[in-house]
């Protein structure tokens, strides 16, 4: 199995629950590649002579960690940079893994070629010359999706998904309004609720489409909510404008705090220059998938799908909705809404390319390239020398995993169960943060458990007391909303527990 050995530096708040492809995307090695050594730094947490001189392969600038080009006042991301200056001498390959690239364009680029990134992995990639001219000069940019298929996301799947017949709901559909900073194809995401949910209603059919933030759905809600409806909207990700330095975004602030009634076309002539919309820049959205895979048949505006067809496996809505009128008509059509249903169902879960696993394999690869290029054919080959692993094996490793000082795995966020074992509630909604926070509190508790037991007979009571507190932790994964994850969950750290020679 490769031992690659990574620094992974993030900004994931403490307390905040994480957005699922977010948490995937940041955690994809430990999970597909359990061989990995991970050390995790949050921003801002010190930085000791082991992480500015550790013997890593690669250093990855997670999307969160990258977060901090939009931090105002200016002077706060200076002095950001300057604390980790040790970072572009580091030997590490370094990776990093934007998303909103056109947001302060021109400051990611700066930032990236001076830190001499050598893989950025986009999904803009295409227009690596637009929005990377510095960077692409010395490394490379590669395509890498916002979001992939997880393991977790199939086996959700396999519980089952309702007939589109039998749902409840027509039409389904959740957004946040987007200034005008993302311009028209940002403004998509609300104009598709304003133009189709009333048409849909006049029809006659059952339609909840909102784009309140106060009716956004978290955790297992919202894949329920996906489940419950036959037809589901949805846009391409991206933007349209090109912000630079961040300029247009603060305009734009400007202009909306002196005329709070300001129209998107208002805000836009006075805000947006029309040298910054020439590109469309589209990228395909996470939310694809987990529709997808609820079996809901989804209506999308034309764009940018990857692999995914249209009328095979959605249906298309041109973004003028010159075609709504066809578009209601074909929803009383639910033996077609289901063909349209499978087919997109059976390629997410079957196109490797867009899985987590192939994800970790072009992470792997890259930075193999990279070592091999200078010269270190050993480590190149150590990184890439490993066994597929099955899913529970992945589970498994995860739990067992050593991550060096046990650093909460999360670099704080594991705080949100620091207080598991004395009763207070488990603030964790995704199994991929179930199994990797947990996983390190139960490890600091085995550790304390092994290590008193070695020391005397005497300590057995406080062994006694740790275990029961590892019972406190099992009794409250027994209580989690999910059975099917709660159930692996339990299953794993009973057969840690047995490893570990406590039970």
């Amino acid at each position: 199995m490769g031992a690659m050995k990574i620094l992974l530096l993030h900004d994931l708040m403490p307390a905040r629950p994480l957005r699922r492809q977010l948490a995937n995307q940041c955690f994809l090695l430990q999970k597909y590649r359990p061989g990995t050594e991970t050390v995790l730094h949050a921003a801002g947490d010190p930085v000791d002579d082991a992480l500015r001189h550790g013997d890593f392969d690669a250093i990855v600038l997670d999307v969160s960690f990258l977060c901090w080009r939009w931090v105002k006042p200016r002077s706060m991301f200076e002095a950001f940079l300057r604390d980790y200056a040790w970072v572009p001498a580091h030997p590490a390959v370094k990776l990093a893994f934007p998303q909103d690239d056109y947001d302060h364009q021109a400051v990611l680029d700066e930032w990236l070629s001076s830190w001499r990134v050598d893989v950025v992995f986009s999904p803009l990639a295409h227009l690596a010359t637009v929005l990377y001219p510095k960077t692409a000069q010395t490394g490379q940019i590669r395509p890498f999706l916002t979001g992939y298929v997880d393991d977790v996301d199939l086996a959700i799947a396999e519980r089952g998904r309702l007939p589109i017949a039998e749902r409840r709901l027509d039409l389904a559909y959740r957004a946040r309004p987007l200034l005008p900073n993302f311009g028209e194809l940002g403004r998509l995401k609300t104009r598709i609720a304003e133009v189709v949910a009333p048409a849909a209603r006049q029809a006659g059919l059952v339609v909840d489409v909102s784009t309140d933030p106060a009716d956004t759905i978290f955790g297992d809600g919202w894949l329920n909510f996906l489940g419950s409806a036959r037809y589901v909207l949805g846009t391409p990700s991206g933007s349209s404008v090109i912000d630079a330095h961040g300029e247009i975004g603060a305009a734009i602030a400007a202009f909306t705090a002196a005329h709070p009634g300001a129209s998107f076309d208002e805000i836009t002539r006075a805000c947006v220059p029309p040298e910054a919309t020439r590109h469309r820049m589209e990228a395909l959205s996470p939310r694809v998938f987990e529709t997808a895979l609820s079996g809901a048949c989804q209506i999308l505006v034309r764009g940018e799908y990857g692999p995914l067809e249209p009328d095979r496996h959605y249906i298309p809505l041109e973004p003028d909705f010159s075609n709504l009128e066809a578009v209601i008509a074909r929803l009383g059509d639910h033996e077609r809404a289901q063909r349209i249903a499978d087919d997109c169902f059976t390629l997410v879960t079957t196109a490797d390319e867009l899985h987590y696993r192939h994800a970790a394999d072009a992470l792997e690869r890259a930075v193999a390239e990279r070592w091999l290029a200078r010269g270190d054919t050993e480590r190149a080959q150590r990184i890439t020398a490993r066994q597929p692993v099955s899913t529970a094996e992945v589970v498994e490793r995860a739990l067992c995993a050593d991550i060096r000082g046990r650093q909460g795995l999360l670099g704080g966020l594991a705080g949100q169960l620091a207080g598991a074992t004395t009763g207070d509630p488990i603030q964790i909604s995704r199994f991929n943060e179930l199994g990797l926070v947990v996983a390190s509190r139960w490890q600091q508790l085995a550790g304390h458990a092994r290590a008193e037991t070695a020391r005397a007979e005497a300590e057995r009571d406080r062994t006694a007391i740790l275990l029961q507190q590892l019972a406190a932790v099992e009794a409250r994964v027994e209580g989690y909303e999910n059975a099917s994850i709660a159930r692996l969950a339990r299953m794993m750290a009973k057969r840690l527990l047995r490893r570990l020679g406590l039970r």
